[in-house]
Parts: C-alpha cells; sequence; structure tokens
C-alpha cells in the first residue's frame, strides 16, 4: 500500500513501486501469485541474505556480529505491505545501517517472507491460499532449523506494515504462546469495518486483475455478511484476549502531510490509506483498554502511509521489543478462536462437531482451573499442570465434581457441557482443578 498502479481499470495502491518475487510453486502457497511488472529490487549488503522456503522467497537479515559471535538471536518476523515483496524493508527504511549501529545484546535475525500481493496471515476461507499454515508450520520451523536462532516464544517478535500490521497482530492473536511482542506500523488491524470492507474488496479486485485465476472477491474471509465470524475470526480487534501477556505496539498517522513530507503518489495513497489505519488503529486501541491490557499505541498526528513513517515506527518499536526479550509465558491465559479444535500454551480444545462456527472465549486458564464460554460439548486437555497420574477433582464441567487421573505428563482431559449447540446467549462454566 503507498504508491498508485493502474491495472485493468483498476487503482491499486502501493507503498513503494517495487516488483514481489516470481510466481510459485509452493506445496504449500501463500497466495496465487505476485505478478507485479517492476524487477524486484535486493540489497547488495552482505549481511543480507535471500533463501526459499517451500518455493516462497524470503529476506533474511543477520546481525554484524552473526558470522563470527557463534551465539544464537532472536527472531522477529517483519511482514511488508500489500502489493509489495518481502525486499521492501531493506530496500525502503534504513533497517540494514540502523541495525549495524546498535550493540549486539539489541541485535536480532529479521525474517521478511513474501506475502506477496493480499498479506493477510490468513488461510484463505476459498481455499486457494495457505498463508497462516506456511507461516507457522513451514517458515518458522525452517528459520529454527537453518539459522542461529533462540528458538522459544520468549525470543521471537512479530511486526508489520500496513497490511502487513495485520499479519503480526493476527498472527499474534491467533498464537499467543509462539511471540513475546508484537508491532503494528500503520495497521490492517479492523478488517471488518465499512471502509476496511472497501479496501479488502478494491484489493481483491486488483489482485484478481494481475493474477487472474478463481479467485472469487472475498476468498480471504469470505462474505462479511454471511459470513462474518471468519472476518472476526481473523480480525485483531475482534482478537483481543489472546493478546494479553505479550509487549503491544501500534502507531499510525492522522493521513494529513507533515510540512517536510514528500507529496503522496495519490490521495488515495497518501490521505484515505492513512486515515483508514488511523481509524482501526484506534480501534485496536480501545478494544485493547476496555480489555484491561497494556500496550503503547503512538498516534502521531500528521503523517501518510509512506516509507518514511514505516522507518519511524521500526526505530520506535525496537527497544520495546528488546526489552520484551526474555519475558517468561504468562501463568494464566485468555483467548479467543471460532476454529473447531485449536492448542494453545500446551491446551487442547476440540469442539462439538454439531456445533456452526461461533466463538470460544477462554478466560484465566491455569493450574487452577478456567472460565469457558460457549455451546456445545467441548473436551479440553490442559497443559501438564498436576503430578503425573495425580488424581484431580474437576467441578463444573458437567454437573457433579468428577475426579479425573492426570496422565503420565500430568495433563487433565476432561468434557465440559456448554449446552446446546449454537444456543443464544452462550453458556459460561467456570471449572476448578482441586
Amino acid at each position: 500500500m503507498g504508491g498508485v498502479r493502474a491495472v485493468a481499470g483498476v487503482v491499486v495502491v502501493l507503498v513503494c513501486a517495487i516488483g514481489a518475487g516470481p510466481a510459485r510453486a509452493a506445496a504449500l502457497p501463500t497466495t496465487g501469485c505476485s505478478a507485479l511488472a517492476d524487477p524486484v529490487v535486493r540489497s547488495s549488503d552482505p549481511r543480507v541474505e535471500y533463501a526459499t522456503v517451500d518455493g516462497d522467497p524470503v529476506t533474511i537479515l543477520l546481525p554484524p556480529g552473526y558470522a563470527t559471535s557463534g551465539r544464537a538471536y532472536p527472531v522477529l518476523y517483519l511482514f511488508h505491505g500489500a502489493f509489495d515483496n518481502y525486499t521492501q524493508f531493506t530496500t525502503v527504511t534504513d533497517i540494514v545501517g540502523f541495525t549495524g549501529s546498535l550493540p549486539d545484546a539489541h541485535q536480532a535475525i529479521v525474517v521478511t517472507p513474501d506475502q506477496t500481493n493480499l498479506p493477510a496471515a490468513t488461510d484463505w476461507s476459498d481455499g486457494t491460499r495457505h498463508q497462516e499454515t506456511f507461516l507457522v508450520h513451514a517458515l518458522m520451523p525452517w528459520v529454527d532449523e537453518h539459522l542461529r536462532t533462540i528458538a522459544d516464544r520468549a525470543h521471537r517478535v512479530v511486526a508489520g506494515f500496513s497490511g502487513g500490521g495485520l499479519d503480526a497482530m493476527a498472527l499474534a492473536a491467533r498464537h499467543p504462546d509462539l511471540f513475546v511482542a508484537a508491532g503494528s506500523f500503520s495497521g490492517f488491524v479492523d478488517q471488518l469495518t465499512p471502509r476496511g470492507i472497501a479496501v479488502v474488496e478494491a484489493f481483491t479486485t486488483a489482485d484478481i486483475a494481475l493474477c487472474g485465476g478463481s479467485e472469487s472477491l472475498f476468498g480471504i474471509w469470505g462474505d462479511p455478511v454471511t459470513n462474518r465470524i471468519f472476518w472476526e475470526d481473523h480480525d485483531p480487534t475482534d482478537l483481543v484476549p489472546g493478546l494479553r501477556g505479550l509487549s503491544l505496539y501500534m502507531a499510525a498517522g492522522n493521513g494529513i502531510s507533515c510540512p517536510d513530507d514528500p507529496e503522496p503518489d495519490s490521495l488515495e495513497a497518501g490521505l484515505v490509506q492513512e486515515s483508514t489505519v488511523y481509524e482501526q488503529t484506534q480501534n485496536l486501541d480501545a478494544a485493547l483498554t476496555a480489555a484491561a491490557i497494556p500496550h503503547v499505541t503512538d498516534l502521531y498526528g500528521c503523517g501518510t502511509h509512506i516509507g518514511k513513517y514505516i522507518q519511524r515506527d521500526l526505530h520506535a518499536f525496537w527497544p520495546q521489543m528488546v526489552a520484551a526479550w526474555g519475558t517468561p509465558a504468562p501463568t494464566s491465559f485468555d483467548y479467543r478462536t471460532a476454529d473447531a479444535s485449536f492448542s494453545v500454551y500446551g491446551w487442547s480444545f476440540a469442539n462439538d462437531p454439531a456445533r456452526a462456527m461461533e466463538f470460544l472465549d477462554v478466560r484465566g486458564a491455569s493450574a487452577s482451573g478456567v472460565q469457558l464460554t460457549g455451546s456445545g460439548r467441548l473436551a479440553v486437555t490442559t497443559a501438564p499442570i498436576a503430578s503425573p497420574n495425580q488424581s484431580v477433582l474437576v467441578t463444573g464441567a458437567t454437573g457433579a465434581p468428577q475426579p479425573v487421573q492426570a496422565d503420565g505428563a500430568g495433563r487433565i482431559t476432561f468434557v465440559v457441557d456448554l449446552g446446546p449447540p449454537n444456543a443464544t446467549p452462550a453458556t459460561t462454566r467456570t471449572i476448578t482443578f482441586g
């Protein structure tokens, strides 16, 4: 998002006039294609390396001392904006020089995958693209296997610009057990708004014009009316419970050029685009505040959707990220998802197959118990919270308290009855362990 390109009568808003990587034949394609005409501009700095993971191009920025220090480093996954590519940060910002001036203790390996035209950190509802699966199950394991990383949650961070800000915050909310911090730089972090839906429609139209194929207009999350729950299940503002326990940063300008700004490439790039993400950033800020989740919001006044402000936000986020490294996972967590089954922080949940897609809210999950809000019967297996083979009294799950024997690792498995599937209002049950 940023500059402007006309494609088959469609105005495409871009951050900068550089292209994307080649069409791919990945086992799990991130998207269908990245069919911009301009050549990819790659850095010649020796610290910048390029790799291919399951057919997807990736930029890797190594710390200055990587070759000689022998030590492992934290990892920052940094996501580019829509209609840009995996070289955005190393060509549009000063990240190479900026990080080169930092002490070794503040260094991280920076990984920018090519999310191509429409980054969304989502396995698309129409089945055509598998961004979330690629990032979590292919890219991250590859990085930890091939680079000297500190391969734990406490040293793994996500951040991104514009559509990449959506990538970062959605991944963090859906996988909070993988990341210690998340940053949104002018991020598209509340897509289920009138202006957000309009942007998705326009950008998907442009993507289809560029790439062809059979992608539907709302292939990412489905129709926003009839498939609203799928939109909500990938909208950071609807998923704020999962962000508790992370170090969070978000920033946006108001879309008005500052006196020393270059002229924006178009009204859409400079004013409308940034004012849209400014509104969305305010929405996420309000949702986090209402949930009493600590976070940093930097609504810095004048500023547009251009590279100058990507660099500004990257500089501002870096010390907050460094301060978060080493923070342990919370001993009690909240989570929200409409996925049929899922695992988070070592706990596993499997919903009633008769239940249509709807939210399950998990609150205060810990060694003491958990509060669940939803419907249908739900099978739960905790993380190892008991002694091996210990008998634990589970109260509140299904009528009378039930003794449950933990397995050899100390995990407890039980079934919760949340009432008839898809009942309104949802049922809340508080389960305790004793």
